[in-house]
């Protein structure tokens, strides 16, 4: 078979070769899907289920494609099952307990959801009772890691080429984009330590061609630090996300372009600002940006001003704050989790819908609000802390050599704060034993500044530089649903009695 890209190519042949597990490290656009589907097609096109027992032909292959949920195997393989699979003639049976799809030689690729209620490798799980010749999981760092062994458990069925007679034992491909999460391309290594017919591929995205090589790996460049620009591109090989360390560790105090330093007589007063707010009873955090040219044609988001109270503070102290500053307020971006607080009064409202009051609107006594659009609610693809930290640290350098992420010299040079984002850039840290972002005290509260200007990042700078600011519209909370009390399970049973 003609491979579409150079990892499909060293997936078949590794499977050829009779190679009882694949773990496969493959950068963004390395050509995944693609190849997951031309696997398919090919074992089902050339291979049989074999009987051990009578020594005979088994019956049709066998073959399994595994992956969180069927949402996520839809979304990620529909368009390469259909290219590849439909286009030779097979044909997809869907049904409320099975998605399969069924070749011209009767062969059966079913995209199993896998599901483990529990967290050893005995716990129950949906792959119980099954059997395949071959299994292949997508998105592999987003299984959990009793799949590792049930996995090798399920491709437990004999099959056999057809055109050279050759029989195999069962075999499993693990494939994922690198991410911050290697557990099972760890797994993978120490099985074949212990003497397991391990293989370990990579695939780099330079290498497919279909997509631009090169040229589309360099284009992911823009916006992403160089190490995480290194691992989801396979550049340097065998890279994974960074999970250790400074989080902005590519900050340099010195002036831009150089440096992540900008001129403070170069902004104005009277320029659009976004105010970005993480707010807390006692560590509320609070940063003044605006998005604007560091030089012709450069956009950017410059850190104008900057309000980290060491005295407890109200949601109204926030707003009283905003209007004592003498900057043009555009919007205001807000720690999602404060839509849900009632601080200021409890039962009466929360302190996202305060902010979005008028700044003459007092319906209820607490006040007016900061009388701009304000964002409360982050977009689904952009929730984890850790994406939008790695996105600001690709702000501040990214892999093309670019600064777009600074702050004024003065906020820098004359920090006011002892919790402000000088402190913030050099004390906020990955944990070095989970990998993941430090939080609160063990951090010294660095946590609430960065947090600031992650909101900032997300809203304006995820796929690129900012937009330069002209007019926004307002942004509406969204209404809530009333959740109605539960009743106890008792009351629902007598009710279906009767009783």
């Amino acid at each position: 078979m003609a491979y579409v890209t150079p990892v499909g190519a060293d997936i078949g042949h590794e499977l050829r070769s009779g190679r009882r597990l694949i773990a496969v490290w493959g950068g963004v656009g390395s050509g995944k899907s693609y190849s997951i589907a031309q696997q398919c097609l090919e074992l089902g096109m050339t291979r049989r289920l074999w009987n051990v027992e009578d020594q005979c032909d088994g019956g049709p292959m066998q073959i399994a494609v595994v992956g969180r949920n069927y949402g996520d195997l839809r979304k990620n393989l529909w368009r390469a099952f259909v290219d590849v699979i439909q286009a030779a003639g097979g044909r997809y049976v869907g049904d409320p307990e099975w998605r399969r799809w069924v070749l011209p030689s009767g062969a059966v690729i079913t995209w199993h959801s896998y599901k483990c209620h529990g967290t050893t490798s005995e716990s129950s799980n949906s792959l119980e009772g099954q059997g395949y010749a071959v299994m292949i999981s997508d998105e592999t760092a987003q299984l959990p890691d009793p799949y590792f062994k049930h996995s090798r458990e399920r491709s437990r069925l004999p099959s056999y080429d057809v055109r050279t007679g050759r029989l195999y034992r069962g075999q499993c491909v693990w494939i994922s984009r690198p991410t911050e999460d290697d557990r099972y391309l760890r797994e993978a290594r120490r099985l074949r330590t212990e003497g397991y017919d391990v293989a370990v591929l990579y695939g780099r995205t330079r290498d497919n061609g279909t997509i631009g090589g090169l040229a589309y790996a360099n284009e992911l460049k823009i916006g992403r630090s160089l190490a995480e620009w290194q691992a989801i591109t396979q550049e340097v090989v065998g890279a994974t996300m960074p999970v250790s360390g400074s989080i902005i560790s590519d900050w340099v105090p010195d002036l831009w372009p150089n440096g992540n330093l900008y001129p403070a007589a170069l902004v104005g007063y009277d320029y659009p600002t976004i105010l970005s707010i993480d707010p807390g009873v006692t560590t509320t955090s609070a940063l003044w940006l605006q998005c604007r040219d560091l030089a012709p044609g450069v956009p950017g988001l410059v850190v104008v001003d900057e309000w980290h109270p060491s005295d407890p503070t109200s949601v109204q102290d926030i707003i009283r704050e905003a209007h004592a500053r003498p900057w043009q307020l555009a919007e205001a971006i807000i720690d999602p989790a404060a839509d849900a607080r009632q601080r200021s009064n409890p039962g009466l409202t929360s302190e996202v819908r305060i902010l979005m009051r008028d700044k003459d609107a007092d319906p209820d006594g607490l006040g007016g609000g900061l009388g701009v659009p304000v964002r409360a609610v982050i977009p689904a693809a952009r929730r984890s802390v850790r994406d939008g930290l790695l996105r600001v640290n690709g702000r501040v350098l990214d892999a093309t050599g670019d600064r777009r992420l600074v702050c004024v010299d003065s906020l820098w040079n004359q920090p006011r704060y002892d919790r402000g984002l000088r402190f913030g850039v050099q004390s906020y840290r990955w944990d070095d034993r989970t990998g993941e972002p430090m939080k609160g005290s063990r951090c010294g509260n660095a946590d609430h500044v960065i947090d600031a200007l992650r909101y900032a990042v997300v809203h304006h700078a995820w796929d690129g530089p900012p937009l330069v600011h002209t007019q926004l519209e307002p942004t509406a909370p969204k209404p809530r649903r009333a959740i109605p009390a539960r009743k106890h399970a008792f009351t629902r049973r007598a009710h279906r009695q009767g009783r």
